[in-house]
């Protein structure tokens, strides 16, 4: 789904925008480029330490806050389990997840997590209250296996949240991954599929 695309489905002059598992600001980038025109606010989520210094080296304005660290169903610290390509050390750094590898070693051979680190980590429903955040227009999540995870720590928020768009798989790449049928059941029949992309989905409130 592109900037485009939200943008118009968002329709409003003040979004709120979550981006959770912002990696290096790549997709960041272009939110601010797409909905320029509009005074919008940007949190992002990220707990990767390369890609936390790519991120802050981009400079962005004050309308685009950064949380370093992962978003889960508590607030406090947290093993992370770093990926890297295994022909280039600052390479590939996109995969890392709070979820241990499973299926991904096999998938994807030449990305290796042989590296840990402890990150702080924070529910949305904590980080929403701790900042004021009554309502959301639109989340994009790419949280690597970790998306029930991430609707169980944000059921208040979630309530008050116009569109959650995604990534998903039915397939066990990291251990305790849900797909897609479960996630539907851990979030509640308030929310249904507007489209379902293969390996993303964009949820709809339908209360909203």
């Amino acid at each position: 789904m592109n900037k485009v695309e939200i943008k118009n489905l968002v329709n409003c002059l003040k979004p709120i925008i979550l981006e959770i598992g912002c990696a290096d600001g790549g997709d960041t980038q272009d939110f601010v480029n797409v909905f320029s025109g509009t005074d919008f606010k940007m949190y992002c989520f990220e707990p990767e330490p390369t890609n936390i210094k790519i991120f802050k080296n981009r400079n962005f304005n004050d309308n685009i806050k950064l949380f370093e660290g992962a978003v889960g169903d508590y607030s406090g610290y947290i093993e992370f389990n770093r990926s890297r390509s295994s022909g280039d050390y600052n390479a590939l750094r996109y995969s890392g997840s709070i979820n241990k590898p499973k299926e991904h070693l096999n998938e994807w051979p030449f990305i290796v997590f042989d590296e840990k680190t402890t990150v702080p980590i924070t529910t949305l429903d904590n980080f929403c209250n701790s900042n004021k955040i009554s309502h959301i227009d639109f989340i994009w999540a790419d949280v690597q296996g970790a998306e029930d995870k991430l609707i169980k720590g944000g059921v208040e928020i979630l309530k008050n949240t116009r569109y959650l768009y995604t990534e998903y798989s039915n397939k066990e790449y990291y251990i305790g991954q849900m797909g897609l049928t479960n996630l539907l059941d851990v979030i509640g029949n308030d929310w249904e599929i507007l489209k379902d992309f293969g390996t993303d989905v964009l949820l709809r409130n339908k209360n909203l």
